[in-house]
């Protein structure tokens, strides 16, 4: 059975593979919205 980040490293090489590039996850609200 496949781990989480192994699933997760997985899914991120097939789009780097096919010409997309991986870029770092962000939060949706900005950390000094009021």
């Amino acid at each position: 059975m496949s781990g989480v980040n192994d699933i997760r490293s997985t899914f991120l090489d097939y789009f780097k593979a096919n010409g997309h590039e991986v870029v770092s996850s962000s939060p949706l609200v900005p950390r000094n919205d009021p």
